[in-house]
C-alpha cells in the first residue's frame, strides 16, 4: 500500500501546554493519546486540511497556519500497519475545544507531563523536534 499524506498540528495554549485527543473507536492506536490532524483528501491543500480537521476533531477555529516539518511515520507495532508522510503545522486558534466522535477526551498537557501518558504514533518525539525548533 502506497504512503498516505496526512497532516498534525500541534496546538499551545497561553500556558505553553499542547493539545492532545484520545483516540477513541479506532482501529490504530485506539484509547492512545495523539495531536489532532487526519488525512489529506485528494484534491484539498494541506493548509485546508489542517482547518478542517482540527475544525471537525477540536471545534476550534485555526489561523497563522506555519509549516513546521514533514516526518515518515512509518508502521509502528501495534499502533499502525500504514505508512504515512506527515506534515507538522502550528497555528493560532480560537474557540473552545468540544471534541467529536473520534475522541473520548482531550488534555492540554503540561511538557513534562507528556511523558505520563500512552501517545501514539511518535508524537512525544515529535513534540520534542518541535521544542527544539521554538529554542
Amino acid at each position: 500500500m502506497d504512503p498516505r499524506a496526512a497532516v498534525r498540528v500541534i496546538l499551545r495554549n497561553s500556558k505553553g501546554e499542547i493539545l492532545f485527543l484520545k483516540r477513541k473507536n479506532s482501529k490504530y492506536a485506539n484509547e492512545k493519546w495523539c495531536l489532532p490532524g487526519g488525512k489529506i483528501n485528494t484534491f484539498q491543500k494541506a493548509e485546508d486540511a489542517c482547518k478542517n480537521e482540527i475544525k471537525e476533531e477540536t471545534n476550534l477555529d485555526i489561523s497563522e497556519i506555519e509549516f513546521l516539518f514533514y516526518n515518515d511515520g512509518l508502521p509502528i507495532k501495534d499502533q499502525t500497519d500504514r505508512h504515512f508522510l506527515e506534515l507538522y503545522f502550528t497555528a493560532k486558534f480560537f474557540g473552545g475545544v468540544k471534541i467529536n466522535e473520534e475522541s473520548s477526551d482531550f488534555k492540554w498537557m503540561k511538557i513534562e507531563e507528556i511523558s505520563k501518558f500512552d501517545i501514539a504514533f511518535n508524537h512525544d518525539k515529535i513534540i520534542k523536534e518541535f521544542l527544539i525548533l521554538r529554542q
